[in-house]
């Protein structure tokens, strides 16, 4: 078997997710032709789990794909989540703001036996390499339960791809993610078999050409330059100065004391004191939200 090769599994996903594969107990089916002679090959319908390099995985880690050789023994859950906070304001009371979405989490438990079985997608054997010779394939759990603490310990992001290639043209789901957590066990009696409890995180890192939370600030934006695009309001001028987070067009407001403006509104049509129209805004530097208190700008 190639270094880090698993296996595949075969139940169903979800989205808060949670779903029980009907096909868990049907046999595999599938006969392919393999390329080396030690490959593991998916003989089963159903659900595949599978772990794949990406372009930020490290040198020497998932060199094969692993794809679990079993399904999820009782579910898959798939977690989103979008997080809300609450903000005081001046004599109204409190209000909710989004923040944004949350990093996507997927976790199951799963097993891999020594033998073949209706319920398994790999089979040993199944396999016939490109010269008409059997696959020389064999399960192996202590191996397949190392490779799997190999990738979690590399501290590296790999492609999570989660599908059910009989029924969805389309991935479950297709992320860069990290292993979070894995646990492994063996049962009394069980000497074949190690089961494994996963789990991933979506993972999303910095990109070099965002800008940076708080550089290049305080400066003055002069009104009707680009970026960004015409028509220019606080609200897209928070998001082009603070990350993509327009909801902190009330620190620019704060910052110019703009009260009663409409943040969608066109800046231009903003005046000062004296009713001319200003020229300039204040883009302050990025400080922490629970730092703020705000008042309500209608």
């Amino acid at each position: 078997m190639a270094e880090n090769s698993g296996l595949r599994p075969d139940q169903g996903a979800v989205v808060q997710d949670t779903i029980s594969d009907p096909s868990f107990s049907r046999p595999g089916v599938a006969v392919q032709q393999s390329q080396g002679g030690q490959t593991p090959w998916v003989t089963g319908e159903g659900l595949i789990v599978k772990l794949k390099r990406s372009g930020k995985t490290k040198r020497g880690v998932l060199k094969s794909p692993y794809i679990f050789q079993v399904p999820p023994t009782d579910e898959l859950a798939i977690n989103n989540s979008f997080a809300w906070s609450n903000y005081e304001t001046v004599g109204k009371g409190q209000f909710t703001r989004p923040q944004g979405r949350q990093l996507i989490t997927v976790s199951f438990t799963t097993l891999v036996v020594d033998w073949d079985a209706t319920w398994t997608l790999v089979k040993a054997g199944a396999g016939l390499m490109s010269d008409g010779r059997r696959d020389r394939w064999k399960p192996d759990p202590q191996k397949l339960t190392r490779e799997l603490r190999s990738v979690l310990r590399s501290g590296t992001p790999f492609h999570l791809i989660i599908s059910q290639p009989e029924l969805w043209r389309r991935p479950e789901l297709d992320i860069a993610a990290v292993m979070t957590s894995l646990r492994t066990s063996e049962r009394a009696g069980e000497v074949d078999a190690r089961y494994i409890d996963v789990s991933f995180t979506e993972y999303r890192g910095e990109t070099v050409k965002r800008r940076r939370q708080g550089e290049k600030l305080p400066t003055r934006h002069k009104i009707g330059d680009a970026p960004p695009k015409n028509p220019q309001s606080l609200r897209t001028l928070a998001k082009h100065y603070y990350n993509g987070k327009s909801q902190r067009w009330r620190w620019i407001a704060e910052a110019n004391d703009i009260r009663n403006f409409d943040p969608d509104r066109d800046v231009r049509d903003l005046k000062d004191r004296k009713d001319r129209k200003l020229k300039k805004l204040v883009i302050p530097a990025s400080v922490e939200e629970d730092e703020w208190t705000y008042e309500i700008y209608e």
